[in-house]
């Protein structure tokens, strides 16, 4: 972030606050007043690179860009192995199959699923760089 205010500053743009406090708000009232503008692209494009990584995680951490405190990652079971986990550990708890033991074994795999799903993803995203350079 801390880099990302001074590319700002560059294209006479203003981002205060320090670097841990940036809030999602403030970087859409940038993107607001880059919308237009034949830069915005690269503003936006420079913002992304500059945020920190999501990962996949088996702690809640909330949500940055949606500026919320509690979020689980829940979209289709075809797109991502962690969207399927998030299916099977609903539907057991739903049907009331989720004990001490199934919570531990579920814990479990959901910790290996998250890491290993945050490796691939970064590593495809870093592959998609590759591509477009």
């Amino acid at each position: 972030m801390e880099e990302f205010q001074t590319f700002l500053k560059g294209v006479g743009i203003g981002l205060n606050g320090s670097p841990e406090n940036i809030s999602p708000k403030q970087l859409h009232e940038v993107l607001a007043k880059v919308s237009g503008h034949t830069y915005e692209k690269v503003v936006s494009s420079v913002m992304l690179r500059s945020m920190q990584k999501a990962i996949y995680d088996t702690e809640c951490r909330g949500h940055f860009g949606l500026a919320l405190d509690y979020y689980c990652h829940f979209t289709s079971p075809i797109r991502r192995y962690p969207d399927l986990m998030i299916h099977r550990i609903i539907k057991s708890y739903l049907h009331g199959e989720v004990d001490q033991k199934a919570f531990r074994s579920l814990r479990k795999k959901a910790k290996d699923a998250a890491e290993h799903s945050s490796e691939t993803e970064r590593t495809a995203i870093d592959l998609e760089r590759d591509v477009e350079n």
